[in-house]
Formats: structure tokens, sequence, C-alpha cells
């Protein structure tokens, strides 16, 4: 009997010393898995070298989740640890490079995730999930999955604008569909380019689009500038020195003569480049740049998803060529498609952009309800009074200037045309930007068709009106 109870104890000490062995084993793991993943787990802004190691960190253990359009649509869904595969045959290639790629290894290769959907929800693959729970101890090598995130994407407005410009012949083009009231970003297409390129990194001149950020910085300096005059002679000379020994010709698109404008409005309307040019010489420089900035031009603008750096008026250039030809969009003047949206979307808006957002909705698991993405960032562009002239100015144009070719009956418009010339002399970047002045559809459109041989802005301008009669027609 005695040896029973011996042989017992001796069964029970070295279950006992298994247990602890398994214990630290356990608790070891524990915190090699929770130091792996601090960074994830850290609530905190990272760098985009963090990001880039975070997201790769991730991509080994974690399925992704799933992606979902605004109208609840699958989009895409993790088939294996960081990959995403389409949940339709017709997959959108503009959408795909929006998102980012089916592969996280590969798009953070490309240098630019962050501006992607998979660089802005990094709750798909988990980053905030928990690796200190019970589950995660008690079963380290188990596949996790990632959460699910919301779009404020319409993948069926995204189809309809993309199939619309392949129909259409502009292989290289961009369109942005936002609602100016919210931010919220509804179509991005981008096609042509590099084969990363998106609505961010799409750049281009600007052309007279950039009339309208120069005449809010007028009127913001002072607002009888509205009733300022200039005759146009189609072929309008100005100088580019105090001496006036220097000048430059710049003359009108079409070669228009204009003749004598009253008004900026008249002058919107007809899109004049004498007159603009000569609007901005009535300004100080540093206050037209100072003013400028404010719409993002030679700025960085910081939101809660990304940082825009991309907007340019003459950059580091202080010469008065450049500052003549950037008051027309032309020089050094760049923006990207999501740049010209944005003011567009704060002079549709009483002056104040929205921060532009493609999130609506995320969480960290599967099984838990999404959280709304709160969208906090505000920036004033201008003065409400300002932003209500220039939007008067963009709906004359709809009714007697530019855009009369592309209105739609019933619906009142504010829009803005521009052609801006290429580098290599023969092709242009043909534009339009605005939206429908609607409360039940504060849509903004912005249309941008680059590398085209002849045509005008018109061409843009029809691609727009498509887009305005399936937004106004749409329950």
């Amino acid at each position: 009997m005695f040896r029973k109870k011996e042989k017992l104890q001796s069964y029970i000490n070295q279950v006992w010393r298994l247990f602890k062995v398994a214990l630290v084993m356990m608790l070891v793991l524990a915190v090699v898995l929770g130091n792996r993943y601090l960074e994830a787990d850290a609530k905190t802004t990272m760098s985009e070298q963090e990001l880039d190691s975070s997201l790769l960190s991730l991509s080994e253990v974690y399925l992704p989740g799933t992606i979902y359009d605004k109208k609840d649509n699958v989009l895409m869904f993790g088939s294996e640890p960081g990959k995403l595969s389409w949940m339709s045959d017709k997959k959108s290639n503009s959408l795909e490079r929006l998102i980012g790629g089916t592969d996280y290894i590969k798009a953070v290769e490309t240098g630019n995730v962050r501006m992607t959907i998979l660089g802005m929800v990094p709750e798909l693959l988990g980053e905030s999930d928990s690796r200190m729970d019970e589950k995660s101890l008690f079963h380290p090598n188990q596949r996790r999955i990632g959460g699910n995130v919301k779009l404020t994407i319409d993948a069926d407005l995204q189809n309809f604008i993309e199939d619309l410009l392949i129909e259409n012949g502009y292989m290289d083009s961009s369109v942005m569909v936002s609602n100016f009231q919210t931010g919220e970003v509804e179509a991005a297409v981008c096609l042509g380019g590099d084969s990363s390129e998106t609505v961010f990194s799409r750049k281009f001149h600007p052309a007279s689009t950039m009339k309208l950020a120069i005449a809010a910085s007028a009127l913001e300096y002072d607002a009888n500038l509205a009733n300022f005059s200039y005759t146009c002679k189609g072929n309008n000379t100005f100088t580019l020195d105090a001496e006036g020994k220097e000048t430059v010709s710049v003359h009108c698109s079409g070669g228009n003569v204009h003749g004598t404008l009253t008004t900026m409005e008249l002058a919107m309307a007809q899109s004049c480049n004498g007159y603009f040019i000569a609007l901005a010489q009535q300004v100080p420089e540093e206050i037209l740049r100072k003013n400028l900035k404010k719409f993002g031009f030679d700025d960085v603008m910081h939101f809660g998803s990304f940082k825009f750096n991309d907007n340019t008026f003459m950059g580091e250039s202080e010469n008065a060529y450049d500052l003549v030809y950037g008051c027309i969009g032309q020089g050094q003047a760049s923006v990207t498609t999501i740049g010209l949206n944005m003011y567009t979307n704060a002079i549709l808006n009483k002056g104040v952009l929205a921060e532009p957002h493609f999130i609506l909705g995320s969480n960290d698991k599967r099984e838990e309800p999404m959280k709304a993405k709160t969208q906090a960032v505000t920036r004033q562009m201008c003065t409400e009074e300002v932003a209500d002239s220039i939007k008067n100015m963009m709906v004359k144009v709809m009714r007697e200037g530019t855009g009369r070719d592309f209105a739609v009956d019933g619906v009142e418009m504010a829009f803005k045309t521009g052609t801006g010339e290429e580098g290599d002399g023969k092709t242009q970047t043909l534009l339009v930007t605005g939206g429908i002045l609607n409360e039940n559809k504060p849509y903004s459109i912005t249309v941008c068709l680059n590398h085209i041989n002849g045509g005008s802005s018109v061409n843009a301008g029809l691609i727009a009106k498509e887009i305005v009669n399936r937004l106004v027609t749409e329950e």
C-alpha cells in the first residue's frame, strides 16, 4: 500500500513539473508574440516605414477580412494570409488600384501603400486585434482572421464610370465623385499610366480650373475686385520686370478676343486668360500665394488617414514667368485629381472642405459590429461669402459660358472647364470640375482626360453630364 502511494506521489510530481515547464513556455511565447506585434496593438500614428513593417508582419499570420462597398456588396475577401480575392469575376481595375491590389506584400513594395485602402485600414489584417487573449495563448499557431471594412465607394457607380470612359476611348483618364458636404468619396476612377497610379498620384496642369482658386484668393484680398474690368485683345501682353523691358504674350483659348469684361463673373463664364492674369496682378504676390496655400497649393494638408501636399502653384520658383502662367494653371502649376476635387468641394460647401474619406466603418474581428469612422478634420479654404460668389460664377458658366454644351435640363449645376497644354506641345488635358446644387444629392464631379489630340473641355463635360444623369435618376 505504501509503495502504491509513493508511485502515485511520484507521478503527480512529474505531472506538476511538466505543467510548470509548459506554463513557462507559454509565458515566453506570449511575451515573444506580444513584442512582435506591439506596434500593431498601439493606437498611435505610424510612419510609412512602421506601417510597411506592421503590414508585412501581419500578412504572415492574418487572413484579411472582407471589403464591402457602401451598399453592403461584398467586393473582396481574404483568401489566404496577406491576400485578397475578388467576389465577382467582373472586377474593377480602377477599384483594385484604389484598394492597393490583392497582395499586401506587393502593395507595400509599390512604396505608396499609405495612399490605398490596404494602408488606410490596417484593421483588415487585425492590426488592433489583441494577441494576448486566451485564444492566442493556447492556440498560437491557429490562423487568425482580420476585421472587415465598409467603403464609401459605390461599386456600381465606379464600374459605370470606368465603362463610360473606356467606351469613349479615354484610356488615360481619371474621375472623382464625392459628397461635398460630408467628404465621402463615391467613386475614384483612374485609368492608364502606371498600374499603381490612383486619384492621389495622377498629376496634370489645372489649366482654367485654376481660375477658381485665383478668383477666390483675389476676393479674399479685396471684395471690390468682383468688379475689376479688363479689355482682352486675344493676345495679351504682360510685363515680367519692374522696368517693363521683359514681356510675355498670353493668348486666350481658340484665339478668342473677349473684349472688355467688366466683372469677374463675365470673365469666368468666358474663361478669359488675360483677365485672370491681370486680376492676380492686383493682389500683392505674397498675399496671393498665402491665400492659395489655403486651397492646398504649395502647402501640406493633414487628414486622419492621409497627408496631402501635391497641389503646386509655383513651388520653389521665383520666376515671374511661372507666376503669370501659374494664374491660368500652366507653368509650374499642377494638381492631382483628388486635389482638384478637394478645392471644388470647399467652394460648393461654403468655403469649408470636409475631410475626404473612403471608409464608412471597420472592425478588428469579423464577429464584431463595425464601428463608424469619425471624420473630424475640416479646413476653411475661404469665407462663405467668397465661396458663394465663386459658386454663382460657376452656375453662370453652365448657363451662359463654356458649360452650356453639357448642361442637364432641370438640374442646377455649377462647373468650371479647363484645357491644359501638355509637355509635348501636341496633346492636351481636358477638364471639368463642379457639382450638383441639390441638398439631397450634393455631389461634386471632377473629370480629367489626359493626352487628348483635339477636342475641347466639352469632351470632359459630356462625361460629367452622363454621371450627373445617373446620380439624379438613381433612387
